[in-house]
């Protein structure tokens, strides 16, 4: 190593930058730049190069879509949450999963490996789940869907929404009903009484393990029922406003021409047709029988019944809502597992409610409403660190 080469090396990143400094402000020739700070002519040639770079980025116009809005530190527990948030929050495959890491982390992982950290998240999941307490629960809903005609039973708290029940079965009998009512009174679940449909597994089920606890039947089906009902006859009203519409129309044309008699008979007919169809009286007819026995007790006693009707559950519209959500995660699969079903319970009633219709929910999670207590991320839970930017 000869001399200039080792006072080179030596030279601290401050010395670096005054003599680039020099060399581009051109004060002095880069020879004498050279003997001065006993380096050769090539050395200073090269921080000369490193200092125009750096003033050039620092005037560069920067695209505001180019522009860094933060550094995202990539490690390996980061990759496996971010494999169960695309799994759980976006209902993505586990194709979908090594696709999209391929092509926007340039990050290959096979299926095999999602797979098995997928199944150790969801031992802890399972975990938790069987732990929790359910004895707060007062009103239970109980239903049934299939996939790929293979039941799968669900269960959910009226009040809360907690999803207590998620279980894939090959039947849907009073033995399999059952069973899963009494594993599931060993976390404290004994309802006030169940809201379910016609469905004689439920019932007979609930009766074996439960004994005469109430199971109120559901009046969402019939809701269902009513409003489509309450559609038909909307258009059929509707189809006999129409015409009537249009020979009135007729008429005023007619009645300029002197020709307004010849369609008045028909005008009269389309009234009649329209005013049956539109009109009813049994509602107003039950109305003023109540209000003449009651008098002054009606207004207070209708006003009551309807606070009542109100906070007392009589539908199973939660469980209903909780088997529309479930579709959206079993399109993905031909088949389901206890393991899936366990995994996806446990982040249903971990997840918060963004929105609601009910406004205490809104920015709360099932668990949270059931139990009254917060609770970390469904993240934390499962032992992963939430990336926080600085």
């Amino acid at each position: 190593m000869n001399s200039t080469s080792s006072v080179a090396s030596g030279l601290q990143p401050l010395q670096r930058q005054a003599m680039a400094v020099k060399v581009l402000t051109k004060q002095e020739p880069i020879t004498e730049i050279a003997k001065e700070e006993q380096v050769s002519r090539k050395f200073v040639y090269q921080q000369q190069a490193i200092a125009q770079i750096a003033l050039n980025q620092a005037f560069e116009k920067k695209e505001p879509e180019q522009e860094v809005l933060y550094y995202l530190p990539i490690t390996h527990s980061w990759i496996f949450q971010f494999i169960l948030a695309l799994i759980l929050i976006c209902h993505c495959s586990y194709r979908g999963v090594v696709e999209l890491l391929r092509d926007l982390f340039d990050y290959s992982l096979s299926i095999g490996t999602i797979h098995n950290r997928v199944k150790k998240a969801t031992a802890k999941a399972r975990k938790i789940n069987h732990d929790r307490d359910l004895s707060s629960i007062d009103v239970a809903l109980l239903d049934e869907l299939f996939q790929s005609n293979r039941p799968v039973l669900t269960g959910v708290d009226a009040d809360s929404t907690y999803c207590f029940l998620l279980e894939a079965v090959s039947h849907r009998d009073e033995d399999t009903w059952g069973y899963y009512l009494l594993e599931l009174e060993q976390q404290g679940l004994n309802p006030d009484y169940t809201i379910a449909d016609g469905g004689k597994g439920i019932r007979a089920g609930q009766k074996a393990a439960w004994g005469d606890k109430p199971c109120h039947g559901d009046v969402w089906h019939i809701f269902d029922q009513c409003e489509a009902l309450c559609r038909n006859l909307a258009k059929k009203a509707q189809g006999a406003i129409t015409p009537r519409e249009k020979l009135e129309q007729k008429i005023k044309v007619a009645k300029l021409q002197g020709k307004g008699n010849q369609l008045s008979a028909k005008l009269t007919q389309a009234r009649k047709k329209m005013k049956k169809s539109l009109s009813t009286n049994v509602y107003w007819q039950k109305w003023n029988q109540l209000y003449q026995q009651l008098s002054e007790k009606f207004l207070p006693v209708k006003e009551a019944v309807e606070s009542a009707m109100k906070s007392t559950p009589r539908a199973s519209s939660l469980v209903e809502n909780l088997n529309s959500c479930l579709r959206n995660y079993f399109f993905l699969r031909k088949h389901l597992n206890s393991d899936y079903l366990d995994l996806l319970r446990f982040f249903l009633n971990h997840r918060t409610f963004r929105s609601s219709r009910v406004r205490e929910r809104v920015g709360k999670s099932p668990t949270e409403l059931m139990t009254g207590k917060k609770h970390p991320h469904w993240l934390s839970l499962l032992g992963f660190d939430l990336f926080q930017r600085a």
